[in-house]
Parts: C-alpha cells; sequence; structure tokens
C-alpha cells in the first residue's frame, strides 16, 4: 500500500510542481535552503521512474526502503528449525549469501555514483559548502540505504547460516573474490580490493549478533555500518575523480 502511494506521489511528480504554487519562495532559494531539496537545478535524475526525480523524492523513497527492509528482516530469519543439511549445502549456502552480499553490495555503489553524478557540479567534491541542504539530504539518502542492506544483510545471514560458519564463511568470501576480479575493470582496484574484507565482516557480524545479548549486538551493529560506510566512500570517490577529469 505504501508502495502504491509512493508510485502515485511520484507519477504525479507534487515535489515538483511546489514551485510553481510558491514561485517567489523557490526563486530566492539558495543551496542552504530546505527549498533547494526539491529545486532540480541542484539534484535530479532522468531514471526511477520519479523516485529520485529530486532530493525529496530520494529521502521520502529511502525512507520507505528502510521501513520495507525492517519488516522483511524478521521473516528473512524464520527458518525451519528441524531443516538439516549435508556439510555441502551449508557450504553452498555460504557461496549463495556471498553472491548475494557482493551483488546487493555494487548496486548500493552504483546507487552512490548516481547520487553524485546527477547533483549539481558545486556539490560534488571535497570543497562542498557544509550549509548546503542537498548535500546533507543526499548524504541522508545514502545512509538510509545502508542501513536498509545491513538489515536485509543480516537477515539473508541469519537464514544462511548452518553449523558450519567458518566453511560458509570462508565459501562466502571466496564467491565475493571471484565477484571482485569479475568486475575489476567496471569497479576498479579500490573496489575490487574491498569487496571480500566487507563481505567477510558482514558474514561475521552477523555470526557474532546471533549469539550476543542485546547490548553487545548493538554494539556489533557498528562494524557492518562502517564497513559499507567505507564501501560508500570509495564509491563517492571514483565518482568525484570522473567528474574533475
Amino acid at each position: 500500500m505504501a508502495w502504491a502511494l509512493r508510485g502515485i506521489w511520484s507519477r504525479a511528480d507534487v515535489f515538483h510542481q511546489l514551485p510553481s504554487g510558491w514561485p517567489r519562495l523557490f526563486r530566492e532559494a539558495g543551496p542552504d535552503s530546505l527549498a533547494s531539496l526539491v529545486d532540480p537545478t541542484y539534484f535530479a535524475t532522468p531514471w526511477g521512474w520519479g523516485l529520485f526525480a529530486s532530493t525529496a523524492d530520494a529521502m521520502l523513497t529511502a525512507a520507505l526502503v528502510v521501513l520495507t527492509a525492517a519488516g522483511l528482516t524478521p521473516l528473512l530469519r524464520k527458518r525451519d528449525q528441524s531443516e538439516s543439511l549435508s556439510s555441502l549445502g551449508e557450504i553452498l549456502r555460504g557461496g549463495l549469501l556471498g553472491l548475494l552480499i557482493s551483488f546487493g553490495l555494487l548496486v548500493l555503489a552504483a546507487l552512490a555514483g548516481e547520487l553524485a553524478t546527477n547533483a549539481h557540479a558545486r556539490l560534488i567534491g571535497p570543497s562542498v559548502p557544509l550549509t548546503s541542504a542537498t548535500f546533507w539530504g543526499l548524504h541522508f539518502t545514502l545512509l538510509l540505504m545502508t542501513i536498509a542492506a545491513v538489515l536485509l544483510f543480516s537477515g539473508l545471514a541469519d537464514r544462511l547460516r548452518g553449523q558450519r560458519p567458518l566453511s560458509q564463511g570462508a565459501m562466502a568470501t571466496g564467491v565475493s573474490i571471484v565477484v571482485a576480479v569479475a568486475v575489476f575493470g567496471r569497479t576498479g582496484s579500490a573496489a575490487a580490493l574491498v569487496l571480500p574484507p566487507i563481505v567477510l565482516a558482514l558474514w561475521g557480524a552477523s555470526a557474532v549478533m546471533a549469539g550476543a545479548d542485546r547490548t553487545l549486538r548493538r554494539l556489533v551493529w557498528l562494524l557492518p555500518m562502517l564497513a559499507l560506510v567505507v564501501w560508500n566512500h570509495q564509491a563517492l570517490i571514483k565518482t568525484y575523480d570522473r567528474v574533475e577529469e
């Protein structure tokens, strides 16, 4: 229902219609104004069916993605306790997890690059004014997407984890190495180098959280979050370098 309403909102392009209703407010808005969040001058995308048509659209979509991920994660964690797999079956599950996490990380990196590419040139690079509302809005969008990714990755890890977590973790890392080599030409050396360690960190953190108390789980949550922050950072750096060229 929520996604249906979001689709209708995007189809109507509500945020881009606001300037016509309050022309003076939006005509005088600078990059540090909240009105810039709906101004296509600062950020606009030609893709995504309007879900990322403006900074405000991107933030709204990202918030809905997080809520959806939070709702799906408990369902992903549910598993048949009587289920029994062979050693090979569990190891193959580890490989599947490595493949899914690697794919998710590549999608997240692509999103980070697109957010930076479609932003105003003044919002790209280390000299961005920190008062820019769009700058913070896009980073908030990326943060929400990162939280959603961590939720889904942890849910998948809990679902696929068996009695041989070390073997599964090794297989997941091995698959991520294969993926890193396969996409090396597209993502660059930095992404290829950090992809396997991040997959291993996500697997290890989820394994620790499975048997930890609530306080420790909250602390361990920082590990996958920091890992994905590093991943997003290298994706943004790659985009900055391309824009500067």
